[in-house]
């Protein structure tokens, strides 16, 4: 009898765990438009290899890369009406991908995704991970100072002027001083410090599309893009750091630098669907550098 019931009592804990909804990241057999060597009638390879564009860069807005990508579009659609009607209701998608890979993140029990892993154009499934915000320190402990006072080509010392860093984290405080327009960095033009804020718990034809892109959970986000590439901030500032004596002043790495922000972390964890939606942005948005201060092991 004691037998009997533990064995009962198995299988009503396997039954629950098959009837658990989780997200997971189903992938599709066509590559993404960052790996699209050519194929499709009409449209040219979009991957940097396939593009003698000469700068080694994706555009993600290229005229190919936009017929692929709505070529993509077409197929995810599709794919997704497939599914549900492989499953007997409509399936809840929260992000889909078109650069780094074509595919979509849905929600659904451990008997769905396999069912969903021997459909037709379905490359791979994989439940969704989720990682947790790490890290610490900054300019003088890399030696930022003297590099920021070194000698350049043409003696001009840009302090990262120039480059776009893309933070991968738990949001931006668009109105922290940090993240302002400063002006020893004589900005012009479109030149700004924060170039943009988006939300990735959403993702819209492969870029984040969320609601809140400011920091309301953690201020994680806040830490690492400030570090990166915040500006210099005294305590004239508003709200002032409170810098202790003898220090006059903080700022980033590369206190020049744009940002764009990428809130993958809606707190002090971080889904693997919305990091791979931060990924994809940024690489459309044609970042220079990303900055990911997120755990993972030795992946």
């Amino acid at each position: 009898l004691v037998v009997h019931a533990q064995n009962l009592d198995n299988a009503t804990s396997s039954a629950a765990a098959q009837s658990e909804i989780s997200r997971y990241i189903i992938t599709f057999n066509e590559p993404g438009a960052l790996y699209y060597t050519g194929g499709v009638s009409g449209i040219k390879g979009t991957a940097p290899d396939a593009v003698a564009n000469g700068d080694r860069k994706f555009h993600a807005n290229s005229p190919d890369a936009v017929a692929y990508r709505s070529f993509l579009r077409d197929i995810q659609t599709n794919r997704i009406a497939d599914l549900s009607s492989l499953l007997g209701h409509t399936l809840d998608v929260s992000h889909r991908y078109e650069i780094t890979m074509n595919g979509i993140a849905a929600d659904l029990t451990a008997a769905e995704a396999g069912r969903v892993s021997r459909a037709p154009g379905v490359k791979s499934i994989t439940r969704e991970q989720i990682y947790h915000t790490d890290t610490f320190r900054g300019p003088t402990f890399i030696g930022a100072p003297t590099i920021w006072n070194a000698p350049t080509p043409g003696g001009n010392i840009n302090r990262g002027k120039g480059v776009v860093v893309g933070v991968l984290d738990s949001g931006v405080n668009s109105t922290n001083p940090s993240f302002a327009d400063e002006a020893s960095c004589n900005y012009t033009g479109a030149e700004k410090k924060l170039l943009s804020a988006v939300d990735c718990s959403v993702v819209t034809a492969g870029v984040c599309a969320g609601p809140n892109p400011e920091a309301v959970d953690s201020g994680h986000g806040v830490h690492t893009a400030s570090t990166a590439a915040g500006a210099v901030v005294t305590n004239a500032a508003s709200p002032s750091p409170a810098l202790p004596a003898p220090y006059t002043q903080l700022s980033g790495v590369a206190p020049c630098a744009s940002l764009r922000t990428y809130k993958v972390c809606p707190g002090s964890t971080c889904p693997g669907a919305d990091i791979i939606g931060g990924v994809d942005s940024a690489i459309a948005d044609g970042v220079d550098v990303i900055n990911f201060s997120i755990s993972g092991g030795t992946s």
